[in-house]
């Protein structure tokens, strides 16, 4: 018995199903699927406490509502640009997401390590300052999202206010005012030696301290106007014979100290420039 062709409808419907048959399974067994970890590592929030917000809040609050869990993995600035670089020199790339300082996401931005965010939209409900968004724009592309700035302070016990220099008050310190100055603060230093016989000037200058940030960032442009640009200069120059004169009344346990909380709880120290998250 001759085969009766096949309704042209009938044989359209059968087509269109082969079709969806076989996207669905594309969708479900060869697609790509969504990660089910996040590997975050970061140079930033690795101390104890600041760890434990991390994953008890920050990061839960994100599992929650997205079910995707995520590796909190602090790690050194040297480590991180190890890994990293192994990892995409071998195309087997475990780090989802970097937090880093700036310096650190420029450098694997120059070398094409990170995604251009342009292609995830905007954040609604989110704004960031013009300044860090400008920062952010590096290498020609979105390369980071600005999620933290540091803060430095310069703690004063009040024992040291017995102590101020001719021309300084309590109120320009605290006020901040025009006359608190650099040479405002090797005069209450010194002061403080002459009358005491101690060095109650202290500096996170340990091997995880922060000076460096001072002299960087707070020294430098303080004396040259800039950061780098006039890192060779006279006002340099003028600046290096200051930073001596002033060490002569730093207490000598200073590049023993990695933060100055505790120089201050103990009163090893009565004045401080440190840092804090």
């Amino acid at each position: 018995m001759p085969n009766k062709p096949l309704n042209k409808k009938l044989l359209a419907v059968i087509i269109v199903a082969v079709i969806v048959v076989v996207g669905l399974a594309y969708y479900f067994f060869l697609m790509p699927k969504g990660p089910q970890e996040i590997v975050f590592a970061s140079t930033q929030l690795a101390p104890s406490a600041e760890r434990a917000f991390v994953e008890g809040t920050l990061l839960k609050e994100f599992k929650d509502e997205t079910g995707i869990n995520v590796q909190f993995v602090p790690i050194s600035y040297a480590d991180l640009v190890t890994r990293l670089e192994a990892e995409m020199k071998a195309g087997k790339v475990t780090i989802s997401v970097v937090g880093d300082l700036h310096g650190g996401l420029d450098l694997f931005a120059s070398k094409g390590y990170l995604t251009d965010l342009t292609k995830f939209g905007t954040l609604s409900g989110r704004t960031f300052p013009a300044t860090l968004e400008k920062y952010s724009q590096i290498h020609g592309i979105k390369a980071y999202i600005p999620w933290m700035t540091a803060t430095y302070v310069f703690v004063v016990n009040k024992k040291a206010f017995n102590y101020l220099p001719e021309g300084l008050t309590k109120e320009d310190v605290i006020k901040g005012t025009s006359k608190w100055t650099y040479d405002a603060l090797l005069a209450w230093a010194k002061n403080i030696y002459e009358k005491t016989g101690e060095k109650k000037l202290g500096f996170p200058v340990g091997p995880k301290g922060l000076w460096h940030r001072f002299l960087h960032g707070y020294l430098y442009p303080s004396f040259t106007g800039y950061q780098v640009k006039k890192f060779n200069s006279p006002e340099a120059a003028k600046m290096w014979q200051y930073l001596k004169d002033l060490w002569q009344y730093v207490n000598p346990a200073s590049t023993t100290y990695d933060a100055l909380a505790e120089p201050l709880l103990k009163e090893e120290v009565w004045l401080a420039w440190d840092h804090t998250a």
